[in-house]
């Protein structure tokens, strides 16, 4: 495991057991707080075992067995503006579902990691270019990962107090 992967885990590791831990304590959106759970539980596996780099693996291999491989320049495009639409849309409606400050910011943040992965997984070369660029001893990808995770730890945080 390198540097990279660590600081994400680690981040997701943290986010997963504060929301765990709100889940317990906090009065409102427990439902939420178990969901985050899962889903940071999920993400630090998936660094951990690097399993959304299979997935892009396996896309990869499927779309060239179906001779479809070399399209993807203008598929990448349009699938990453259809994903930063859904995550807009779906944070919107999550904002509008959720009373509380502190529901809302993991909503932020969780939204913001699922388009981080996705957009990994669509992996197209300029912006893959930008997110996998050094950063003091790790890419920046690992910051990205860690300021989201770090979004719905500050809130999980929040939640357990009430």
């Amino acid at each position: 495991m390198n540097p990279t992967q660590v600081v994400g885990l680690v981040a997701c590791l943290i986010a997963a057991l504060l929301c765990a831990r709100a889940a317990r304590r906090s009065s409102a959106a427990r439902g939420l707080w178990g969901g985050l759970t899962a889903l940071y539980g999920l993400l630090t596996l998936d660094l951990a075992f690097d399993l959304r780099m299979a997935l892009r693996g396996w896309l990869v291999e499927a779309a060239k067995q179906a001779g479809d491989y070399g399209l993807r320049r203008e598929v990448q495009p349009l699938l990453l503006a259809a994903l930063a639409l859904a995550a807009l849309l779906g944070a919107w409606l999550l904002l509008r579902r959720l009373g509380d400050a502190p529901a809302r910011g993991a909503a932020l943040g969780a939204a913001a990691s699922l388009a981080v992965v996705a957009t990994e997984v669509v992996s197209l070369h300029a912006v893959d270019a930008v997110l996998y660029r050094p950063l003091g001893p790790v890419m920046l990808i690992a910051w990205v990962w860690s300021g989201c995770a770090a979004l719905v730890s500050f809130s999980a945080l929040a939640a357990a107090r009430r």
